[in-house]
């Protein structure tokens, strides 16, 4: 495991790609409606997890002969908790995928840009071989200012690489049509699948389904097809065992009247363990409910059981004006998805990850948590395992540092 004097040694950084993030044809759609009916704008997880791509890939994002990327692997991301990590730093608007302390909180070095020949990317996954899976996307474009925007079809692009980073040779693993939205990637533990997360180019607001592959023989499957649009699903996590995955979902209220590009607040979110290997239109399995007036909206899995990322409103009206104002809790479960503890994360959080190890052992946990009017915004950055929650680091400021994070 490679430490912060160690990194010193490490090649010189990979050059920044300068492409514009948002194509000129793009426009911000309106808002998400929240439960009061106050306008929310929609928090889209970009996963931006492992920066060391840049030195593999053109700027036209064709794969290159071996560079850099062997200068740092999985050793270096290793122990419980591990000396670095690699996040998102999302300063003054300006994204960039950088390796961090993990006992200071500060960057180490800027790694990659946030973009790619105009698509973003939004996610990332390690597997148990050491292969680095990263999901490009760009899209879709808006037609005008009007409700929703009026996403265009035929207007988004991906790319899921799978990048080896002993040697630096990368494999385009998924590419597909400009009418299709693709926002991550996620390889099982045994390493004979992989999980996809999505949806219609035009339709891609919060329409999300999951699509696994069976590496060997190519066929695949979808999980959430037959899902309502306007639902919340977060990111998957595939359980030890290859068998299942773990998911944040917030059901749909059935609001017809809402154009492609708007919808209004789905119901809480709650944790659901669905079985991977058998298709299915919806989203049955183990599910668990939140406390009143919360919900999940991110979750991993570890050996022992589930946990997941839980906040709250301080009142069921959602007086926040935008922010979740009430406590946000780490909720740790067993492998029949009872809830065995809710530990206390702060109040206000507005953006949190939490990412486990491959062995389901320990976990990352970060949260930004700011109350206007009488908190400083900070993030703070915990490791989590059987003996408990433990603090890292702390980081003031605003922006949310540590968010999107690996090891």
């Amino acid at each position: 495991m490679a430490g912060r004097g160690e990194l010193a040694d490490l090649r010189a950084a990979p050059p920044t790609l300068a492409i514009d993030v948002t194509p000129a044809t793009e426009w911000e759609p309106p808002a998400l409606l929240s439960r009061s009916g106050k306008v929310r704008t929609q928090q889209r997880t970009v996963r931006v997890l492992l920066g060391l791509l840049a030195a593999g890939l053109t700027a036209c994002g064709a794969p290159t002969p071996p560079t850099a990327l062997s200068a740092v692997t999985r050793a270096d991301l290793a122990g419980t908790p591990p000396a670095t990590f690699i996040a998102v730093d999302d300063q003054n608007g300006n994204q960039s995928v950088a390796l961090y302390s993990s006992t200071t909180g500060k960057v180490i070095s800027r790694l990659l840009s946030g973009s790619l020949d105009g698509m973003s990317v939004v996610n990332l996954a390690l597997d148990g071989r050491g292969f680095l899976w990263v999901t490009y996307d760009r899209g879709p474009a808006y037609a005008n200012s009007t409700l929703g925007g009026d996403p265009q079809s035929n207007s988004c692009a991906n790319d899921v690489i799978r990048v080896d980073l002993a040697t630096g040779r990368s494999t385009t693993v998924l590419s597909t049509g400009s009418d299709e939205l693709v926002t991550g990637a996620w390889p099982s533990p045994d390493g004979r699948m992989y999980v996809y997360a999505d949806s219609g180019c035009a339709n891609s607001y919060f329409d999300t389904h999951f699509t696994v592959v069976d590496i060997a023989s190519g066929s695949t499957w979808t999980i959430g097809a037959g899902l309502q649009r306007c639902h919340l699903l977060s990111n998957p996590a595939w359980t030890p065992d290859s068998r299942s995955l773990v998911v944040a979902y917030g059901a749909s209220t059935g609001d017809s009247n809402m154009p492609l590009g708007a919808c209004s607040q789905w119901t809480p979110a709650r944790l659901v363990v669905v079985n991977a290997l058998n298709a299915q239109d919806g989203l049955s399995g183990l599910s668990a409910a939140p406390d009143p007036s919360c919900e999940f909206h991110a979750a991993t899995a570890m050996a022992a059981g589930p946990i997941g990322l839980e906040h709250c409103n301080a009142s069921s009206n959602d007086t926040s004006g935008g922010y979740v104002d009430g406590p946000a809790r780490l909720v740790v479960f067993n492998t029949q998805l009872r809830a065995e503890s809710r530990i206390a994360l702060g109040e206000c959080e507005d953006g949190a990850e939490v990412a486990a190890d491959h062995a389901g052992s320990a976990a990352l946990v970060s949260a930004y948590l700011y109350c206007p009017g009488a908190t400083s915004p900070t993030t703070t950055l915990w490791r989590y395992s059987s003996s408990g929650l433990t603090p890292l680091t702390q980081v003031p400021g605003d922006g949310a540092p540590l968010d999107d994070i690996t090891w």
